[in-house]
């Protein structure tokens, strides 16, 4: 914003009912944790002299300045003429006086204005309005003071060709036509704030030009994007939307009741039993028939680190990620924050605050995200609807997949068809993650003779074979699980202890652990 520094958040027009003398225009920037105002008088003339500004604009400042009551604040706030075009004589003058009054020392700065003649003569028509204006009083307001000349009017307009540039700059294509095109919308927006709105914020115009143009990042949140983009490219890594041996069971009617669910509802819960597929299946559709719209993807960790002010700079955030999010420069987007079963009851709050912030409501811009949270059945029972702030969500209830689907996948692991006639032994792997698995180690299990028939003799065998019958391995292991199933996730590589980490960096190649190159963690598969 000019002037007063800062970025600015809100344009607001014909203000005088708020108290401002200068009402054409009121500018709210944000700086340093707080908010900075410039109060615009547009003029169609040139208004000011070789060496004055206009008589009626001192006048005005100064009752502005002096209003005890009124909304200016003299620390941080500032007060502007818009002129059409500039004189040069003037614009020379005029930034002398303001580098002058720029500096601590007032007593020195007013004994050289006063050896000017030109500056003295500036800044005693700016003085003589007040009636009893000290020279302190009378170089605080000249800060305060700035002169914007542009010529728009004019019909070759440098001010307009510049505008252009930087609505060329705002656009991935940097085409100029459509550069062209965004200036007029813009202008169009302003007209509608003068003679209708009043008011209109930049999150609202970041919103409202999304849907028509294709936006770089907002610069400043680009930086912030790219992190939650490797967070997403992450988490969408480890979700397998096949079967190792290469074949997807179908669950079309599924498919369909989810793909419904998130075309006409703003919040959808995906729920079931670890290891069903509930997330391979929102990955999928997302894939399929979404494709153009942005994705972000959380885990409990992920999304509680950036909703935290002290952790969101470790992943890292520099702003709240409400405001990250709203910034999206794309028209559909959707947050997927997947296994809610491990966010705690008591960051359910921080959730809801999240949702409320980017599903707004009332004449609010709508549609632009859709939130979907994956979780197991018995989280979603106790208490995750809390998290989703009231709202009633599309429900997706998946269960495990049928014995003739996993005969289907038996029968595309070559080594594996045998197991098709083991009706006990199919009905334990109608769960997609022991199905990976078992096909997974399908050598290690045998043939038709190996004597597996239930689930524990399946169990028995994976362990044997990830741990490779080593008593260290197991061990890791057993500690490890036992503190994942009291919902720690990862484990930091360096709290583990000297014996446990030469163990883990000497692990079969088969074991299912990894480390996490991103966040420095080891992580179950």
């Amino acid at each position: 914003m000019p002037g007063v520094g800062g970025v600015v958040t809100q344009l607001q027009a014909q203000v005088s009912t708020l108290g401002w003398r200068f009402d054409d225009l009121l500018l709210t920037s944000e700086a340093n944790g707080g908010p900075r105002r410039l109060a615009i008088s547009a003029k169609s003339n040139q208004q000011v002299t070789g060496s004055s500004l206009p008589s009626g604009f001192v006048t005005q400042a100064w009752e502005q300045w002096r209003d005890p009551q009124g909304p200016f604040d003299r620390a941080s706030d500032g007060l502007a003429l818009v002129t059409r075009g500039a004189l040069p004589e003037f614009q020379a003058t005029w930034s002398e006086v303001k580098y002058a009054c720029g500096g601590p020392d007032v007593t020195l700065a007013m004994s050289r204005i006063r050896s000017n003649r030109k500056q003295w003569h500036v800044v005693r028509n700016v003085q003589r309005p007040s009636g009893n204006a000290s020279d302190e009083e009378t170089i605080e307001l000249i800060r305060c003071l700035h002169v914007l000349p542009v010529d728009l009017q004019y019909v070759h307009s440098e001010t307009k060709n510049r505008s252009i540039a930087q609505c060329r700059r705002l656009l991935e294509s940097g085409d100029v036509s459509e550069a062209e095109a965004l200036w007029n919308e813009l202008v169009n927006v302003a007209a509608e704030v003068r003679l209708r709105t009043g008011t209109i914020t930049v999150p609202d115009l970041w919103a409202h030009l999304r849907v028509r143009f294709g936006l770089c990042q907002h610069p400043n949140f680009a930086k912030d994007w790219e992190t939650i983009s490797r967070i997403t490219s992450d988490q969408e890594a480890r979700i397998e939307t096949e079967l190792p041996s290469g074949y997807a069971v179908p669950r079309i009617e599924k498919k369909d009741s989810f793909r419904a669910a998130v075309a006409d509802n703003k919040v959808t819960v995906v729920f079931g039993e670890s290891g069903c597929g509930k997330s391979a299946l929102v990955k999928s559709v997302l894939d399929a028939d979404f494709p153009l719209w942005n994705k972000v993807w959380f885990c409990p960790e992920d999304l509680m680190s950036a909703l935290s002010a002290t952790r969101q700079r470790h992943l890292p955030l520099r702003y709240e990620l409400a405001r990250i999010l709203n910034a999206t420069v794309n028209p559909k987007n959707v947050l997927v924050i997947d296994s809610a079963e491990r966010i705690k009851a008591t960051e359910f709050i921080v959730v809801s605050k999240l949702l409320q912030s980017i599903l707004p409501t009332g004449t609010q811009p709508a549609e632009t995200w859709r939130v979907v949270v994956v979780t197991q059945t018995q989280s979603w029972v106790d208490g995750v609807e809390t998290m989703v702030g009231g709202r009633r969500p599309a429900l997706v209830d998946l269960e495990r997949v049928t014995g003739d689907d996993v005969k289907l996948a038996l029968l595309h692991s070559p080594a594996l068809g045998w197991l098709t006639g083991h009706e006990e032994t199919v009905a334990a792997l109608t769960n997609l993650r022991t199905l990976a698995w078992v096909i997974v180690a399908s050598e290690a299990l045998g043939s038709n003779d190996s004597g597996i028939t239930s689930h524990t003799a399946i169990a028995d065998r994976l362990w044997k074979h990830w741990t490779q019958r080593r008593p260290d391995v197991q061990a890791l292991m057993m500690r490890l699980a036992c503190r994942e199933a009291s919902f720690e996730r990862s484990f930091e590589l360096t709290d583990l202890d000297p014996a446990d980490t030469v163990t883990f960096t000497q692990r079969p190649s088969d074991l299912p652990l990894r480390l996490n190159e991103r966040t420095n963690r080891v992580e179950f598969e």
